[in-house]
Parts: C-alpha cells; sequence; structure tokens
C-alpha cells in the first residue's frame, strides 16, 4: 500500500474518532430524558439506548388527555371512512418520519396515553459504527438531537391543537352524520390540510 494511501486512511481514521467523541459529547450534555408542556399539552422525549448494537435514537411523544378523540387508538387506527378512504392517525399528522408510536409512557406524574415518532428513518444519524459516521460525515445523514425532537414535538401538538378546532368536533358526530355533516366535514379536513402545508 503507498503512503498516500495509509495517510488518507490515518486522516479518514482520526475524523471518525474526532466524530465520535463529538456525537458522545452531545449525548452526555442531553441526556436521556426531557419533560415539557407546550399548548396545554404534555410531551417526553426519550433516548433509546441499545448498548449491545451501540444505537441511541431518540424517542418523542404526545400525552394524550383521556376523553380526546385520539385517546386509546393505535396510530395505525382508522379515524374515519372519507369517500372510500380510511384515514388513520399516521395520516393526518406531519412529523419526523411520521407518526410511528402510541400507547402507554410513564411521565414524572404517571402513566399517560401517547403517539409519537422516531429517530431512525433513513437519513437519521443512530447508530455509532464507523460505516454510520462516514454517512453522517458526508452529509448522508444527521444527528436528531434532543432539541430537534422536542420542536418536532410542538410542531405536532400545533398540529393535534388544529385538529382539534377542524376536525375533532365533526368527528365525534360522525357515526351519526347526515349529508350535511359530511359538506361540514370535507370543509374541516381542507381547512386543516390547508393550514398544515402553510406552517
Amino acid at each position: 500500500m503507498g503512503t498516500k494511501k495509509v495517510i488518507e486512511m490515518e486522516i479518514n481514521k482520526k475524523k471518525i474518532e474526532e466524530a465520535k467523541a463529538e456525537i458522545l459529547e452531545t449525548i452526555k450534555r442531553e441526556g436521556d430524558r426531557k419533560e415539557g408542556t407546550y399548548g396545554g399539552f404534555k410531551y417526553l422525549i426519550l433516548r433509546m439506548p441499545y448498548p449491545k448494537v451501540k444505537s441511541f435514537y431518540i424517542n418523542g411523544y404526545v400525552a394524550i388527555p383521556e376523553g380526546h378523540v385520539l385517546y386509546g387508538r393505535r396510530y395505525s387506527d382508522y379515524l374515519f371512512n372519507y369517500g372510500g378512504v380510511e384515514i388513520s392517525i399516521k395520516s393526518l399528522f406531519d412529523v419526523h418520519g411520521g407518526i410511528t408510536l402510541s400507547g402507554y409512557r410513564e411521565f414524572e406524574d404517571g402513566k399517560h396515553f401517547t403517539i409519537g415518532f422516531d429517530t431512525i428513518h433513513a437519513g437519521d444519524f443512530f447508530y455509532m459504527a464507523n460505516d454510520y459516521i462516514k454517512e453522517m460525515l458526508c452529509g448522508k445523514s444527521v444527528y436528531r438531537t434532543m432539541d430537534y425532537v422536542e420542536s418536532e414535538c410542538k410542531r405536532l401538538i400545533d398540529q393535534i391543537a388544529l385538529f382539534d378546532v377542524t376536525i375533532a368536533p365533526v368527528l365525534k358526530n360522525y357515526n351519526a352524520m347526515q349529508e350535511e355533516y359530511k359538506s361540514k366535514f370535507n370543509e374541516a379536513l381542507n381547512t386543516f390540510n390547508d393550514v398544515k402545508e402553510n406552517d
């Protein structure tokens, strides 16, 4: 092997080690858990460490209060059938990687039903292996920080609040809908999608 190739390999090895150290320092500084309240909703951010495989991705959760239309529903549940199209929770809300989680999570004040998302999608850096670090260094993946996940939780809460004033009131009466309610629902869905797309 030529001297130039050995020097390039040493430089790459040094960059990888520096990147590892920086990521580990960020993880240490961020911690593994964060809770907050925004717009009247509680949210929870958890690092999901798996030491055996050196994975450290972060999940974001929003607590759904009892009595809410979304309470107790799986993220893949269909909320309604509109014009032959099944509309699910995951298809309504736009958050990093989509809604991929639902269930009960332990908060500081007890268990709450939540919907949420993870950060283990294409383009997410979540695995401490040299090949993954190289991808990150080349700009092919990004480490999703606690701050990033918190901003996505807040974005999800904003969408739930919008859902609450557009779709939820009509959805509560969905089973008893007559033609006039179908028209109202169409208007509510269009308003929801228009506002969501403009955010």
